[in-house]
This record gives structure tokens, sequence and C-alpha cells, in this order.
């Protein structure tokens, strides 16, 4: 059984790669928000999950 990757973790390898500039987007700073605000929350919420399933 293959081990499941949080969302957390890809969306902050599509960051790194926007900032390194691997990553191509018309509107970059934009790009940059959005990925930074989806990265807290699924933070967040995994922090959250973990806590409620005590792992």
């Amino acid at each position: 059984m293959s081990k499941r990757v949080p969302g957390s973790m890809r969306t902050r390898q599509s960051l790194c790669d926007l900032i390194e500039g691997r990553l191509s987007s018309p509107d970059g700073r934009a790009e940059l928000v959005k990925l930074a605000t989806r990265l807290i929350v699924e933070e967040a919420l995994e922090a959250e999950s973990r806590e409620a399933l005590g792992r």
C-alpha cells in the first residue's frame, strides 16, 4: 500500500518551483500569494486533523 502524500507537500513543491523559476505563470505575484495562502490553510487543516486523530 502506498503512503499518501499530504496536500501541503504538493503545494510547497509548487511554491518552491514558482520561486525558483521552474513554474511559469503569467501573473507570478498572484500565483505566489495563492500558493502561499493555500499552504497556510492546508498545514492548519492537517495539524487539526492530526490532533483530532491523536497522531
